[in-house]
């Protein structure tokens, strides 16, 4: 008489204990084979229930967790960032000191140009501490300068102090006193307002000195031979359109200064 298994309904051998097909017991299976894999089977499952409710466990407790240390991450990030920005606004400010007390934006812009421009036979820098850039352009404009000639004629006033002071002839200066204009003083330098305002087709009090400075300078000529001192006292500089310049218009506005000029 055939034998089938009862579960999947595979024909076998008479003596077949269990089904080649799929594996179930036909009863009374020796060497406990049935049992064995049921306790195998029972171990993988609470193995794997065991592994699921750690992981469970585990990211049930994770947004918590992560929130924490999220915050504490943003909290040193702005932290870091406070630190950062203040770092960034002590730096700006040092810049902005020095570029006013170097000049480039201060009071003392009229004199470096000055110096500048004399050593370096640079004409224009010369004119540029001697009137607002405004000014300077409308003047250009209209009158347009050769500034290669007028940079030769400066070469040539150096090349003549360079008989005196040998060769190599420069300017520095150092201002040994400077004190502010009030508001009140500054009135007294409207003069070339008008002249700015026409220049430029502006309004005059567009021209009018927002701020000022009364310096005693002194101003060193200095070549390989020879140098030469001058303290040159009351130089007015104001700010005019934005821009700080001599006071009046030319170099003779430096008294002492021309006599070197």
């Amino acid at each position: 008489m055939a034998k089938f298994c009862d579960k999947c309904g595979a024909q076998l051998d008479d003596n077949a204990t269990f089904c080649t097909s799929c594996g179930a017991s036909l009863g009374g299976a020796p060497q406990g084979q049935p049992a064995q894999a049921q306790g195998v089977g029972a171990q993988a499952s609470a193995a794997a229930s065991n592994i699921a409710q750690g992981v469970q466990n585990f990211t049930a407790d994770l947004p918590k967790d992560f929130n924490g240390f999220k915050q504490g991450v943003q909290k040193k990030d702005k932290k870091v960032i406070g630190v950062l920005i203040g770092a960034v606004v002590v730096v700006v400010l040092i810049i902005v000191l020095l570029v006013n007390l170097v000049g480039g934006g201060g009071y003392k812009t009229p004199l470096d140009k000055l110096v500048k421009g004399f050593n370096k036979a640079d004409a224009k820098m010369v004119m540029e501490s001697t009137m607002p850039s405004s000014v300077l352009k409308a003047y250009e404009d209209e009158e347009e300068p050769d500034w290669d000639d007028l940079d030769e004629e400066l070469e040539e006033s150096k090349e003549e102090l360079e008989d005196e002071f040998g060769e190599g002839v420069k300017l520095s200066y150092k201002v040994t006193k400077a004190t502010e204009l009030s508001d009140k003083k500054l009135k007294k330098y409207r003069s070339m307002a008008e002249y700015y305002a026409d220049a430029t087709d502006g309004k005059k009090s567009d021209f009018y000195p927002t701020a000022g400075y009364k310096l005693d300078v002194t101003l060193t000529i200095e070549g390989d031979d020879d140098d030469d001192e001058q303290e040159l006292e009351d130089i007015i500089v104001l700010k005019i359109d934005g821009d700080w310049v001599f006071s009046g218009s030319g170099l003779g506005s430096l008294g002492g200064l021309s006599s070197l000029l």
